[in-house]
């Protein structure tokens, strides 16, 4: 029999998916510092009059909260002068290394509209 006649691998067999890390929990310093926060805010919630804010109590424990302005028509902005081009400039570059592999596994990066997780099969993971 030649490689040709040879039946090929049972398409109901599925690859076993190579196991996911676990799943860890970002601390508020981190959100701050790195730009996530900021970044969260300027593109997304600051134009809708929203603002994720994280409050420090006196013993370092930050609590993570929205701010509601939506009757204010500008909503919220960031105090002039603040240096937003350093925080913004590496969440551009942790995106960037992000990328490839976001894209080549899921095809997309940013989830389309209509495109739920429980498509991707073991993919998913339960996040609350």
């Amino acid at each position: 029999m030649t490689d040709a006649q040879r039946p090929g691998p049972d398409p109901a067999l599925k690859p076993e998916p190579a196991p996911m890390k676990p799943i860890t929990r970002l601390d508020w310093k981190t959100l701050r510092d790195d730009g996530y926060l900021q970044e969260a805010n300027r593109m997304f919630f600051h134009p809708l009059g929203l603002a994720l804010a994280v409050t420090v109590n006196d013993d370092g424990v930050g609590t993570l909260s929205v701010l509601d302005a939506r009757d204010d028509p500008e909503g919220f902005n960031f105090v002039k002068g603040e240096d937003l081009a350093t925080k913004a400039e590496r969440v551009r570059q942790i995106a960037d290394a992000r990328r490839d592999a976001r894209v080549g596994g899921l095809g997309y990066w940013q989830q389309p509209i209509g495109e739920s997780a429980e498509n991707f099969g073991s993919m998913t993971r339960n996040l609350i």
